[in-house]
């Protein structure tokens, strides 16, 4: 049973966390404690050596912490694709891992036993991990949304649309779909799928990404038959999912869909109760496709359905924040009761929380409460809180990339620099011990295999690649692709500036808009552990801006983008729960 919460200094959390300095050149090391707790733990290292010159150098990663399955501890790894040079030679290696792991994931067709009878099928897609080599909706959209998108857009595009579709041949279209319109595909959750599963509007999180990484007829084309999912889907999900009475959609939540591991024991059985229950982040999703199809409809001049959607999206957002708010927890409750008045129960997932406040419907102080609340382990927090008695690691006490990097893009929208800074580490941490970008780790040691679990985990599980790539090009360097361009908003705390050595730090071969980027942030002077450096000022070619830049303000060649710092401010005294 852990302990009762205590607070550690940032300073110490930090050294738990294996933040200890490494050195820059050819050949770089870091080591990472165990968990205090952990019997026989013993602190692993990690080594890195690299030839060549930035941009094309080769590393050499090998690790002495435990491979899940006996994989090599040595990895090998040459730069291609966007690149960074930040003085720190594993920090730099990490990134062209990441970058490795999404061409691991780039596939010209995809399989899985239950679908064309074992036989490949063509598509230029992503597939979902070294173990999972098909497409999951969820899986999918959330890697875009972290960061893959802008990685390869077109790819995005073939696989978003590879999870859409019509109606079977000879079923009655009812008549509340729109003529012409698609659905996105829902994934098989733990109680079956749609609607009793009914998180497949996650697929907007990825579209809109896609969106937002395509220029010209590209983007018209898929901008088009993403609207037509979205209404077609929103539609029929109004008809079986929604509850008007407490202003919710039905369904299982988003990726916990495992239902042994998330719901209480009785529930398990119970599948209508799963079904007429309402989640935090299934919810959250619906929010975002209903904005997004809002958005697209005025594109294409349908006002009377952006009016539709606008209105359901804004009255699900203030049902989201009155049905789901938990002011003793200070957190927003995973799921609601299927009761005929909802009642909160009390358990918390991470996922859900980042995802109502990246979406707008958090208040500010809810959103820093929920960070100062929600309890981080040494290494990294688990998915959900608290764990569930006697059931094994998969969701239940674990971590997951991908929901720690969701946590920090929150974190960082809310102005948390502890829980930036632990999270940041916490993806680093499992990146280098592992020697990928794994599913899952147990949630006190940080390790892909402890005790009786995970009970399942792949290398290379394409949102944790994303999760990584996002961190780094999205967090860290501040590149985010939107509607009306790149806006340039990078985290930049006192931890991460600690870790850089030389003028600057630099992320180059950014593509946009057929255009080479790069983005160098102008280091700043190094302060004390918690701290955030606002940023003072951005320039494009040695001219300053101010808004998003577009496309049209890209020169053919090379474009530099640069970012200056002022002096380090300390936000708050805001510091993560701790459990240990």
């Amino acid at each position: 049973m852990p302990r009762a919460p205590r607070r550690l200094t940032r300073l110490a959390a930090l050294s738990i966390l294996g933040l200890t300095a490494g050195h820059a050149g050819a050949t770089g090391t870091r080591t990472y404690a165990p968990y205090p707790a952990e019997p026989g733990g013993r602190t692993a290292t990690v080594t890195v050596e690299a030839t060549g010159s930035p941009g094309a150098r080769a590393f050499r990663l090998t690790s002495t912490a435990p491979q899940r399955e006996n994989a090599p501890s040595t990895r090998d790894i040459t730069e291609k694709g966007p690149f960074i040079r930040t003085g720190d030679l594993l920090f730099d290696a990490l990134f062209a891992q990441a970058v490795d792991d999404a061409t691991l994931v780039s596939v010209g067709s995809i399989r899985d036993e239950w679908y064309n009878n074992r036989q490949p099928i063509p598509c230029p897609c992503f597939e979902t991990g070294e173990k999972w080599n098909y497409v999951w909706t969820r899986d999918l959209s959330y890697a875009l949304d972290l960061g893959l998108a802008g990685l390869d857009p077109r790819r995005a595009v073939d696989s978003l649309l590879f999870k859409t579709g019509t109606l079977r041949p000879g079923v009655p279209v009812p008549p509340e779909l729109p003529p012409g319109s698609t659905q996105i595909v829902q994934d098989t959750g733990s109680g079956g799928s749609w609607p009793v599963s009914t998180d497949r509007t996650t697929w907007a999180l990825g579209a809109e990404a896609t969106l937002a990484n395509l220029q010209g007829a590209e983007r018209a084309d898929f901008a088009a038959k993403a609207f037509n999912a979205l209404r077609g889907t929103l539609e029929a999900d109004r008809v079986a999912a929604f509850d008007a009475r407490a202003g919710l959609y039905n369904g299982e939540h988003s990726f916990l869909d495992w239902r042994e591991q998330s719901y209480a024991p009785w529930v398990r059985q119970n599948l209508s109760a799963l079904a007429e229950s309402k989640a935090l982040s299934t919810n959250v999703t619906q929010y975002r496709a209903q904005r997004l199809a809002a958005r697209l409809a005025r594109e294409f001049g349908e006002t009377a359905l952006a009016a539709r959607y606008e209105g359901w999206a804004d009255a699900l957002a203030a049902a989201i924040d009155a049905g789901f708010w938990d002011a003793q927890a200070g957190l927003y409750a995973t799921y609601t009761s299927a009761d005929l008045t909802p009642a909160l129960i009390g358990k918390y997932d991470l996922l859900g929380n980042a995802l109502a406040v990246l979406s707008g419907v958090v208040p500010a102080d809810r959103a820093k409460s929920i960070f100062d609340r929600y309890p981080f382990a040494p290494f990294g927090p688990s998915v959900v809180w608290p764990q569930a008695p006697g059931e094994y690691v998969y969701h239940n006490r674990a971590q997951w990339p991908f929901v720690t990097a969701y946590a920090v893009r929150a974190a960082a929208q809310a102005g948390h620099v502890a829980a930036v800074d632990r999270g940041l580490a916490a993806l680093e941490r499992a990146a280098a011990l592992h020697l990928s970008n794994m599913e899952n780790l147990e949630w006190l040691t940080g390790r892909s295999q402890f005790d009786d679990g995970p009970e399942i985990n792949s290398r290379r599980q394409l949102w944790s690649v994303g999760a990584y790539y996002g961190m780094v090009v999205e967090t860290i360097f501040g590149w985010h692709a939107g509607a009306d361009g790149i806006r340039i908003s990078p985290t930049l705390t006192s931890a991460t500036r600690e870790r850089f050595s030389g003028a600057e730090a630099v992320l180059s071969n950014l593509d946009y808009a057929g255009r080479k980027v790069e983005i160098a942030l102008i280091l700043p002077p190094k302060a004390a552990t918690g701290a955030l450096y606002p940023v003072a000022g951005v320039t494009l070619n040695g001219t300053k801006v101010t808004g998003p830049i577009t496309a049209a303000q890209l020169r053919d060649g090379a474009n530099r983008i640069e970012v200056r710092f002022g002096p380090a401010q300390q936000i708050g005294r805001a510091s993560c729960r701790e459990r240990v």
